[in-house]
């Protein structure tokens, strides 16, 4: 590895155990890990070819590697996941520029799928604004999605979203130089609603969600703070005191 970065995790795939996917300089370096000891082994044809990535993730099916392409004109790369070696096949079509007649390097947030794995969400600093794309099942090929891009707030960079289910999903964006997280409800084709009250006078570099378990957390110069999510509004209320936690660079959470 050269300059390893984001790292998303491929799971579930039955004996094949799991993939790490890693952010690298022009490549997405993969390793399988081994299901009853975890030790690390190079997935075959590995490194794959990508654009300048720092972000990436994978859909919560595991069917797809999605990666932020900072290269001009910037958009999404999109590779399919092989079940049983996880080698990565480029999509046809792969990288899906944000905006076709854009020119030069754009710098690119953290990237996600919705929590029904039908739909990509990247964050764009620069501009303050969150691209989204369809995403086919079938092929992986990426489609934006009517109105993309959609206002944030300065140097929005990272995403979370939040599995509200049977109701309509929630997606936050913290604006690190605005000093607020954004919400929204992400509607039936993929276009984002702003939340009552966004954006929410909150402070963050990082965050991540119990997907389905309604909290969100954030980390701040004052530490990690959470958050419970009303599941009606996407309001955030803020648990206790921040925990103390100097230099966070990246939130997930692990759980059932």
């Amino acid at each position: 590895m050269t300059s390893p970065n984001g790292v998303a995790i491929a799971d579930n795939l039955g004996p094949s155990g799991l993939y790490l996917y890693i952010a690298d300089s022009g490549v997405i370096d993969a390793l399988q890990a081994n299901p009853n000891t975890g030790a690390l082994t190079t997935v075959p044809g590995s490194p794959f070819t990508s654009g300048t990535n720092v972000n990436l993730t994978v859909d919560y099916l595991n069917h797809f590697v999605f990666a932020g392409d900072e290269a001009s004109p910037a958009g999404v790369l999109a590779f399919t996941i092989d079940a049983s070696t996880g080698a990565l096949t480029s999509v046809p079509g792969s990288p899906f520029a944000i905006n076709p007649s854009s020119t030069g390097f754009m710098q690119l947030g953290q990237i996600v799928v919705d929590p029904t794995g039908s739909f990509v969400y990247v964050a764009m600093p620069t501009t303050g604004q969150i691209a989204a794309f369809a995403i086919t099942p079938s092929s992986g090929v990426l489609t934006p999605v009517s109105g993309s891009p959609f206002a944030a707030g300065d140097g929005a960079s990272a995403i979370a979203t939040f599995n509200n289910s049977p109701g309509s999903d929630f997606l936050y964006v913290a604006n690190t130089t605005a000093g607020t997280i954004s919400g929204y409800s992400i509607n039936p084709t993929g276009a984002l609603s702003a939340l009552a009250g966004s954006p929410f006078a909150i402070s963050a570099t990082s965050l991540a969600t119990e997907i389905s378990g309604g909290h969100l957390y954030a980390s701040s110069t004052s530490g990690l703070i959470a958050f419970s999510i009303n599941t009606s509004t996407g309001a955030l209320t803020q648990i206790g005191s921040p925990v103390a936690f100097a230099g966070v660079t990246a939130l997930t959470y692990v759980g059932p």
